[in-house]
């Protein structure tokens, strides 16, 4: 998944997460890595820019055959989640989480960093970033 995170500045710490985005499904049936497998790129990466070039590489046009694509909106994914039973609010939750967490974890940096460039008297909202976060699902 690619999650897009809007960081509008450091300190204090003010992030947006965007509640869309973008799902990557590979090409060929995932299978564990081994020997026989490493070189089947669109088996374990879900890169778009090698994906494509599969002929099982399916555009997402919406409509009926959208669930075969091989690149969907977030809120596509999520009605899929919803519909196998599981809780797409609660994942959700957890990607949010996992962004928030690992902001926090480099403020200290980030916000001395910014520091080290910015005049004194700054009040911290002369610059943003937009993070693009890439989350693995599994089970």
């Amino acid at each position: 998944l690619r999650i897009y995170a809007l960081v509008l500045s450091c300190d204090p710490l003010r992030v947006f997460i965007f509640y869309e985005g973008l799902a990557r499904i590979c090409t060929e049936k995932y299978e564990a890595p081994k020997a026989s497998n490493l070189a089947i790129s669109y088996m374990h990466l879900t890169n778009y820019a090698v994906n494509k070039h599969n002929e099982h590489f399916t555009q997402n046009s919406g409509g009926e055959d959208a669930e075969a694509a091989s690149k969907w909106n977030l809120a596509q994914l999520a009605e899929y989640v919803n519909s196998q039973g599981h809780n797409w609010g609660s994942v959700w939750e957890s990607m949010q989480q996992l962004i928030v967490k690992s902001l926090i974890s480099v403020q200290p940096i980030l916000r001395n960093n910014y520091r080290s460039v910015l005049p004194p008297d700054n009040d911290g909202f002369s610059c943003f970033e937009i993070l693009g976060y890439d989350i693995m699902l599994d089970e």
